[in-house]
Protein backbone atom coordinates (compact mmCIF):
# COMPACT_ATOMS: atom_id res chain seq x y z
CA UNK A 1 0.00 0.00 0.00
CA UNK A 2 2.57 2.49 0.89
CA UNK A 3 4.66 1.32 -2.73
CA UNK A 4 1.43 2.70 -4.39
CA UNK A 5 0.92 5.61 -2.32
CA UNK A 6 4.72 6.85 -2.77
CA UNK A 7 4.01 5.86 -6.70
CA UNK A 8 0.48 8.05 -7.64
CA UNK A 9 1.98 11.05 -4.96
CA UNK A 10 5.38 10.58 -7.60
CA UNK A 11 2.76 10.78 -10.44
CA UNK A 12 1.25 13.55 -9.24
CA UNK A 13 4.26 15.49 -8.60
CA UNK A 14 5.80 14.89 -11.58
CA UNK A 15 2.60 16.06 -13.98
CA UNK A 16 3.09 19.12 -11.83
CA UNK A 17 6.43 19.41 -12.40
CA UNK A 18 5.75 19.26 -16.39
CA UNK A 19 3.00 21.77 -15.54
CA UNK A 20 4.11 25.30 -17.17
CA UNK A 21 3.48 27.87 -14.73
CA UNK A 22 0.85 30.71 -15.66
CA UNK A 23 3.11 34.18 -15.70
CA UNK A 24 0.51 35.70 -18.63
CA UNK A 25 -1.51 38.99 -17.05
CA UNK A 26 -5.23 39.04 -18.44
CA UNK A 27 -5.09 40.95 -21.66
CA UNK A 28 -7.38 44.23 -20.87
CA UNK A 29 -9.47 45.92 -23.68
CA UNK A 30 -10.87 49.69 -23.09
CA UNK A 31 -14.44 50.05 -24.50
CA UNK A 32 -14.82 53.79 -25.10
CA UNK A 33 -11.72 56.59 -25.54
CA UNK A 34 -8.67 56.57 -23.11
CA UNK A 35 -9.47 60.21 -22.99
CA UNK A 36 -12.63 61.51 -22.58
CA UNK A 37 -13.92 64.81 -22.03
CA UNK A 38 -17.25 65.59 -20.40
CA UNK A 39 -19.17 68.95 -19.34
CA UNK A 40 -19.34 70.17 -15.95
CA UNK A 41 -22.41 68.31 -14.12
CA UNK A 42 -22.98 66.37 -16.74
CA UNK A 43 -23.43 62.91 -16.13
CA UNK A 44 -20.48 60.66 -16.74
CA UNK A 45 -21.23 56.79 -18.00
CA UNK A 46 -17.91 54.41 -17.78
CA UNK A 47 -17.95 52.49 -21.08
CA UNK A 48 -15.75 50.07 -18.93
CA UNK A 49 -12.87 47.80 -19.60
CA UNK A 50 -12.76 43.68 -20.39
CA UNK A 51 -10.43 41.12 -19.62
CA UNK A 52 -9.45 38.01 -21.00
CA UNK A 53 -6.79 35.54 -19.86
CA UNK A 54 -5.18 32.82 -21.55
CA UNK A 55 -5.99 30.33 -18.66
CA UNK A 56 -9.41 31.51 -17.03
CA UNK A 57 -11.11 33.36 -20.10
CA UNK A 58 -13.28 36.16 -19.09
CA UNK A 59 -12.07 38.03 -15.65
CA UNK A 60 -13.18 40.70 -13.73
CA UNK A 61 -12.39 44.13 -13.50
CA UNK A 62 -12.70 46.56 -11.16
CA UNK A 63 -11.83 50.09 -10.99
CA UNK A 64 -11.27 53.02 -8.90
CA UNK A 65 -14.61 55.29 -10.32
CA UNK A 66 -16.91 56.85 -7.92
CA UNK A 67 -18.50 59.57 -7.24
CA UNK A 68 -15.77 61.89 -7.18
CA UNK A 69 -13.12 60.25 -9.71
CA UNK A 70 -14.96 61.66 -11.55
CA UNK A 71 -16.17 64.31 -9.65
CA UNK A 72 -18.59 65.76 -12.42
CA UNK A 73 -19.47 69.00 -10.25
CA UNK A 74 -15.84 69.83 -10.43
CA UNK A 75 -13.48 70.65 -13.26
CA UNK A 76 -10.56 69.43 -13.27
CA UNK A 77 -8.56 66.06 -14.70
CA UNK A 78 -8.99 62.35 -13.48
CA UNK A 79 -7.75 59.47 -13.69
CA UNK A 80 -9.67 56.26 -13.27
CA UNK A 81 -7.30 52.68 -13.17
CA UNK A 82 -9.03 49.45 -14.00
CA UNK A 83 -7.22 46.15 -12.61
CA UNK A 84 -7.61 42.81 -13.43
CA UNK A 85 -6.05 39.49 -11.86
CA UNK A 86 -5.83 36.21 -13.04
CA UNK A 87 -6.34 32.99 -10.82
CA UNK A 88 -2.52 32.83 -10.67
CA UNK A 89 -2.17 36.25 -9.83
CA UNK A 90 -0.88 37.67 -12.55
CA UNK A 91 -2.35 41.22 -12.65
CA UNK A 92 -3.18 43.63 -15.34
CA UNK A 93 -3.22 47.52 -15.11
CA UNK A 94 -4.87 50.38 -17.98
CA UNK A 95 -5.79 53.72 -16.99
CA UNK A 96 -8.41 56.38 -18.64
CA UNK A 97 -8.17 60.03 -18.49
CA UNK A 98 -11.56 61.95 -17.62
CA UNK A 99 -11.68 65.60 -18.35
CA UNK A 100 -14.47 67.96 -16.47
CA UNK A 101 -14.31 71.14 -18.59
CA UNK A 102 -17.47 74.38 -18.08
CA UNK A 103 -18.35 74.75 -21.61
CA UNK A 104 -17.81 78.18 -20.85
CA UNK A 105 -13.94 78.47 -20.21
CA UNK A 106 -12.97 79.58 -23.54
CA UNK A 107 -14.58 83.12 -22.32
CA UNK A 108 -12.44 83.64 -19.64
CA UNK A 109 -10.16 86.29 -20.82
CA UNK A 110 -9.08 89.84 -20.01
CA UNK A 111 -11.37 92.42 -21.57
CA UNK A 112 -11.78 95.96 -22.37
CA UNK A 113 -15.03 96.99 -20.92
CA UNK A 114 -17.82 99.88 -22.54
CA UNK A 115 -19.64 101.31 -19.64
CA UNK A 116 -22.17 103.94 -19.86
CA UNK A 117 -22.22 104.73 -16.55
CA UNK A 118 -18.96 105.84 -15.62
CA UNK A 119 -15.20 105.61 -17.38
CA UNK A 120 -14.19 102.97 -19.37
CA UNK A 121 -12.22 99.71 -17.63
CA UNK A 122 -10.34 96.65 -18.03
CA UNK A 123 -12.04 93.35 -16.35
CA UNK A 124 -11.45 89.96 -16.53
CA UNK A 125 -13.62 86.94 -17.27
CA UNK A 126 -13.08 83.43 -14.92
CA UNK A 127 -15.08 80.18 -15.62
CA UNK A 128 -16.96 78.93 -12.81
CA UNK A 129 -15.10 75.82 -11.91
CA UNK A 130 -18.64 74.06 -10.26
CA UNK A 131 -21.54 74.87 -12.53
CA UNK A 132 -21.26 74.63 -16.37
CA UNK A 133 -21.73 77.46 -18.52
CA UNK A 134 -21.15 80.28 -15.77
CA UNK A 135 -18.54 82.56 -15.70
CA UNK A 136 -17.27 85.08 -12.80
CA UNK A 137 -16.79 88.99 -13.72
CA UNK A 138 -13.50 90.21 -11.79
CA UNK A 139 -15.18 93.78 -11.33
CA UNK A 140 -18.30 95.29 -12.46
CA UNK A 141 -19.44 98.47 -12.37
CA UNK A 142 -16.08 99.60 -11.27
CA UNK A 143 -16.73 98.44 -7.97
CA UNK A 144 -13.28 98.13 -5.80
CA UNK A 145 -13.12 96.18 -2.88
CA UNK A 146 -15.94 93.72 -3.66
CA UNK A 147 -17.13 91.37 -1.01
CA UNK A 148 -18.05 89.21 -3.80
CA UNK A 149 -18.53 88.76 -7.41
CA UNK A 150 -21.34 89.05 -10.55
CA UNK A 151 -22.10 85.90 -12.05
CA UNK A 152 -23.94 84.98 -15.27
CA UNK A 153 -25.43 81.99 -17.16
CA UNK A 154 -25.04 81.42 -20.81
CA UNK A 155 -27.01 79.92 -22.81
CA UNK A 156 -25.29 79.13 -26.34
CA UNK A 157 -28.00 77.88 -28.10
CA UNK A 158 -29.41 81.87 -27.88
CA UNK A 159 -26.52 83.99 -27.14
CA UNK A 160 -28.80 84.98 -23.99
CA UNK A 161 -26.80 85.78 -20.70
CA UNK A 162 -28.28 85.59 -17.43
CA UNK A 163 -26.88 87.82 -14.83
CA UNK A 164 -27.59 86.32 -11.16
CA UNK A 165 -29.14 88.74 -9.34
CA UNK A 166 -27.02 89.77 -6.33
CA UNK A 167 -26.63 92.50 -4.14
CA UNK A 168 -22.60 93.70 -3.47
CA UNK A 169 -20.47 95.61 -1.06
CA UNK A 170 -18.02 97.54 -2.56
CA UNK A 171 -15.59 100.81 -1.66
CA UNK A 172 -13.62 101.61 1.02
CA UNK A 173 -14.48 103.24 4.49
CA UNK A 174 -15.92 105.90 4.64
CA UNK A 175 -17.30 105.50 1.23
CA UNK A 176 -18.76 102.13 1.55
CA UNK A 177 -22.19 101.14 -0.51
CA UNK A 178 -24.44 98.24 -1.18
CA UNK A 179 -25.28 98.31 -4.73
CA UNK A 180 -27.93 95.52 -6.13
CA UNK A 181 -27.13 94.56 -9.77
CA UNK A 182 -29.64 92.64 -12.24
CA UNK A 183 -30.08 91.97 -15.88
CA UNK A 184 -29.12 90.11 -19.08
CA UNK A 185 -27.15 90.48 -22.06
CA UNK A 186 -26.36 88.64 -25.50
CA UNK A 187 -22.97 87.53 -26.92
CA UNK A 188 -21.63 88.84 -30.48
CA UNK A 189 -19.10 88.24 -32.88
CA UNK A 190 -18.05 84.39 -32.59
CA UNK A 191 -18.80 85.25 -28.83
CA UNK A 192 -15.82 87.67 -28.46
CA UNK A 193 -18.35 90.42 -27.54
CA UNK A 194 -20.34 90.53 -24.41
CA UNK A 195 -23.26 93.11 -24.00
CA UNK A 196 -24.65 93.63 -20.51
CA UNK A 197 -27.89 95.80 -19.72
CA UNK A 198 -27.78 96.19 -15.80
CA UNK A 199 -29.93 97.85 -13.60
CA UNK A 200 -27.68 99.12 -11.08
CA UNK A 201 -29.58 100.42 -7.73
CA UNK A 202 -27.60 101.69 -4.42
CA UNK A 203 -29.20 100.33 -1.22
CA UNK A 204 -31.46 100.56 0.29
CA UNK A 205 -33.50 103.26 -1.13
CA UNK A 206 -31.48 104.14 -4.31
CA UNK A 207 -31.03 105.98 -7.00
CA UNK A 208 -30.92 103.24 -9.63
CA UNK A 209 -29.35 103.48 -13.19
CA UNK A 210 -29.76 101.43 -16.45
CA UNK A 211 -26.53 100.76 -17.83
CA UNK A 212 -24.70 99.49 -20.28
CA UNK A 213 -21.61 97.10 -21.01
CA UNK A 214 -19.85 96.22 -23.57
CA UNK A 215 -17.12 93.14 -23.01
CA UNK A 216 -14.77 92.89 -25.98
CA UNK A 217 -12.18 90.66 -25.81
CA UNK A 218 -8.64 91.51 -25.35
Amino acid sequence: MNKILAVTVCFFVFLASCKKDDTTPPKLTMKGASTMTISLNAPFVDPTVTAEDNEDGSVNVTSDASTTNPDVNLTGHYIITYTATDAAGNTAKTTRNVIVVNDAAFMAAGYDVGYSCGLNYTDGIIASTTTNNRIIFNEIGRCANANQKLMADIDFSTSTVYIDSVVITCGTFPNIVNKSFSGAGALASNNTVLQLNVTETILPSGPSMNCTYVYTKQ
